[in-house]
């Protein structure tokens, strides 16, 4: 972890890692179902030794029945215990209030993903929101998610999300395109490749990270043989095998980023790959098998990577979280990686510790405090600056063998 600047108070972990254990039971805590303003609101009515008579609202826009549900779903579960976890620790403020989620399904539409942002901010008026959006409800949204004025976290990988304009309110929670660009372009040379090619998603962050990647291998004396960011991703892997390049980067934000995956292992192209996080995710990982995983390496949190099979991590909240995220699964193991999950509740975290830490919950204030001061989470030193909202550097990533991925975590 890199050593915090000495004018910025390091964050202190919220209390009552032993309260993780209670997760289980609070995550069944009584929700209903309101239709308003157009988009269905799911209510969590909070539980735990906070005051439910004062409440916060936080507001989440979630994917949960269209392409993207399974991340949604794991994003939702990371928020649920987030919030079980603060509520069971007395809340937040002075006054010790409890953390009520509203969250809507945006069912995969960049529409709907965003009229549910405008009824959370306007109409139920949230006092945060997470909206981890795939890069084209981000950019569906933007104009909407920028004049927003509530602090929200994102799990977005555009670049532009660490903008502070037009994006003064969003905190990302996942490294962008550009960070796992030069993640990948380092990789390569340490392989001692000469030559490389790059392909994205369909989509915004697809084309972001290819373009990041290009320019930096270039840099760096890499022979850039092809680039491809569409929608006929067979045929793009095809043209791009034919230039017999020594390493492939991946690049995009959401589960789009298996089609490519699978499009490689369907033509038969063992090059060595190297994927964004989100290709670890359990939806993904199943598709590929253990023969379409071969030769694919994942840039991921250096939290998630321990040592030897049976290794466990060293952070004793990391492994909290661990049994705390099984138990509520109701599995001692996964299929994919478990940082969705940690991601999400990371950044609900934020949100609670910064409104403890200054009793407040005023937009301006959160903003200052996030700005000067880092936050240790369970996957990152997050360090947001008022320049510059690049949360996750390069110095907390580590790219190892998508083979090496076991109950959840990367085994080296």
């Amino acid at each position: 972890m890199p050593t915090p600047h000495s004018s910025r108070p390091r964050r202190r972990r919220l209390a009552g890692l032993v309260v993780l254990g209670l997760i289980s039971a609070l995550f069944l805590s009584a929700c209903s179902v309101r239709k308003q303003y157009g988009v269905s609101t799911t209510v969590i009515t909070p539980k735990g030794t906070c005051d439910s008579s004062r409440i916060v609202e936080i507001g989440a826009a979630l994917d949960l029945s269209g392409p993207q549900a399974p991340l949604g779903r794991e994003y939702l579960a990371g928020i649920r215990m987030a919030l079980a976890q603060v509520n069971q620790s007395g809340g937040v403020l002075k006054n010790h209030r409890c953390l009520e989620l509203l969250y809507k399904n945006t069912e995969g539409s960049v529409q709907v993903a965003d009229k549910a942002v405008l009824d959370l901010v306007n109409n139920e008026v949230v006092a945060f929101l997470f909206a981890p959006f795939g890069a084209s409800e981000v950019t569906a949204a933007g104009a909407d998610l920028g004049l927003a004025g509530v602090p929200t976290v994102s799990a977005s990988s555009l670049d532009t999300t660490t903008k502070t304009k037009p994006y003064p309110q969003l905190f990302p929670v996942t490294p962008p395109e550009s960070v796992l660009a030069r993640k990948a372009v380092a990789y390569a040379r340490a392989q001692h490749w000469t030559s490389v090619a790059a392909v994205g998603e369909d989509n915004p962050a697809g084309a972001e990270g290819v373009a990041d990647f290009s320019a930096d291998a270039a840099k760096a004396g890499l022979s850039v043989t092809g680039t491809a960011h569409g929608s006929d991703v067979q045929s793009e892997l095809q043209t791009l095998q034919g230039g017999d390049p020594q390493g492939l980067f991946v690049a995009g934000d959401d589960l789009g980023v298996g089609a490519i995956l699978s499009a490689r292992q369907s033509l038969g192209w063992n090059v060595p790959t190297v994927a964004p996080p989100v290709a670890a995710d359990a939806s993904v990982v199943g598709g590929l098998g253990s023969a379409g995983a071969a030769g694919v390496s994942i840039i991921a949190p250096t939290a998630l990577v321990v040592s030897g099979p049976t290794g466990v991590p060293s952070d004793p909240s990391m492994v909290a979280f661990l049994a705390a995220l099984r138990r509520q699964q109701g599995s001692t193991a996964f299929t994919g990686s478990v940082g969705p999950y940690a991601e999400a509740y990371d950044g609900i975290q934020l949100l609670a510790y910064v409104a403890t830490s200054i009793n407040s919950i005023q937009p301006g204030d959160i903003r200052t405090f996030i700005e000067n001061a880092n936050y240790q989470g369970l996957l990152a030193n997050y360090n947001y600056t008022s320049g510059s909202h690049t949360g996750v550097d390069s110095s907390q990533l580590k790219v190892v063998p998508l083979s090496s991925l076991s109950g959840g975590l990367f085994h080296t």
